[in-house]
């Protein structure tokens, strides 16, 4: 005979029954998604945005260098002083960048210091009695100086091998992140039906964002020496760096304060259920 307290055990429901299984392989996928999306938005923001890349090198030695460059070889003409400043030359390297990322040969405006110049290398000649024919000569000279060592300093065929990279990784990071928001997506309608939306993707930001962080800091001594084997750009190896890791550092901090939300919700919700 079956007794009462048999009975009652058998009308309740099984809790292990109602209770979602843990499905591990969508959270491995989501996380190798998010990490994908994350690096791709690094790139966006950093290497490949043409705006990080430009203050990047005017403020850095390299718009220094230029300028005294400029400024020392045109001495021997006679142009004393400082011929082009520090904002045209900023200015210059700003356009050089913009046509590069935007897959255009580099074809600088030199109209404005090229007019300075002619002003004070014709004042200079005058002082000593030159003619008209001789200064002519001479501005042309110093005119084909300013733009030798431009283009030379600039205009190199390491910036055309670059402008072929950053094409190509242009169209590397839009099919990563077309491809990632997809995975994540249907990550997302997996964990609908199986009622784990909050459980999976608590998870997924924060391992995400830890593993990330981490790993591009560890990756920081073996970028810096990438970046220095370059002899055109090894004098912005470690200011891009730093600031590469700033914003990994704000990534980081996003996605796995996100984490940290979805996980108190998931508290909140299980207390309320219990």
């Amino acid at each position: 005979m079956i007794s009462r307290k048999s009975l009652r055990k058998q009308a309740q429901p099984d809790a292990s029954a109602t209770k979602p299984r843990r499905h591990w392989v969508s959270t491995v996928v989501g996380i190798l998604a998010m990490l994908i999306m994350m690096f791709c938005l690094l790139l966006n923001t950093t290497v490949l945005n043409e705006e990080f890349v430009a203050n990047e090198i005017t403020q850095s030695t390299v718009s220094g260098e230029i300028q005294s460059q400029i400024n020392s070889s045109l001495s021997q003409y006679g142009v004393a002083g400082e011929t082009i400043t520090k904002k045209q030359t900023n200015e210059l390297l700003k356009t050089a960048v913009k046509q590069v990322y935007s897959g255009h040969p580099i074809k600088l405006d030199l109209y404005d210091i090229l007019n300075n110049l002619e002003d004070d290398t014709n004042d200079t000649l005058s002082n000593y009695g030159v003619s008209d024919e001789l200064k002519n000569s001479v501005t042309d000279s110093v005119n084909t100086e300013v733009t030798n060592i431009i283009n030379s300093k600039i205009n190199t065929p390491a910036v055309t091998q670059f402008e072929s990279r950053i094409k190509l990784a242009k169209t590397l990071v839009i099919v990563g992140l077309i491809a990632s928001v997809a995975i994540l997506f249907m990550v997302a309608l997996y964990d609908l039906f199986t009622h784990t939306l909050l459980r999976d993707f608590r998870w997924i930001m924060i391992i995400s964002g830890s593993l990330f962080a981490v790993f591009l800091n560890w990756l920081k001594p073996l970028i810096t020496s990438a970046i220095s084997t370059d002899v055109t750009i090894n004098s912005l190896a470690t200011p891009i760096v730093n600031d590469i890791l700033k914003q990994v550092n704000w990534l980081t901090i996003g996605v796995v304060a996100i984490g940290l939300i979805l996980f108190t919700m998931s508290l909140l919700i299980r207390r309320r259920m219990a």
